[in-house]
């Protein structure tokens, strides 16, 4: 059993660090904020089932970071310390994520860099904007595909 476990823990580093990967090579923030011709690139390069994993991903990631964000803004004892609603928060969480690895993690690390970033205007809406309408709209529809998409995990 421990060999399976260090397996799929194995396993679930390579996904994560292919994930990362791909979206430093998107260069959300860096390259483009074009969440269209960026959802272009995800259509002719991966599959849509890839596509629901990369988007269940992403979506995992900015609901981690903003928990962490969350629990930071308790610490402290401000509330909106982020100075954003909460449609702008999401935004913001989103952004971080497409900015990549490293500006996630260091986020986490030192939420402060989120505030930097909100009072500065330095996000844009919003980066899981690419994965909206990734499936072929000639053949399957859109009830079809956020059914698939809960139905793909990581690793």
């Amino acid at each position: 059993m421990d060999n399976l476990n260090k397996l799929l823990e194995i396993k679930g580093i390579e996904f994560e660090e292919k994930m990362w990967n791909i979206i430093n090579t998107i260069g959300w923030g860096v390259k483009t904020v074009n969440y269209k011709q960026i959802r272009e690139f995800l259509k002719d390069n991966f599959n849509d089932n890839f596509i629901i994993r990369m988007k269940i991903f992403c979506v995992q990631k900015r609901k981690e970071l903003a928990n962490s964000l969350d629990e930071y803004e308790n610490k402290i004892g401000l509330s909106n310390y982020y100075g954003v609603g909460d449609d702008g928060f999401w935004d913001l969480t989103a952004h971080i994520v497409g900015l990549g690895k490293h500006w996630y993690y260091d986020t986490i690390k030192y939420p402060e860099i989120a505030k930097e970033i909100a009072d500065n205007y330095m996000y844009k809406e919003n980066f899981e904007y690419i994965f909206n309408l990734s499936y072929d709209q000639n053949t399957i529809d859109k009830q079809t595909y956020d059914k698939e998409s809960t139905n793909y995990g990581l690793g």
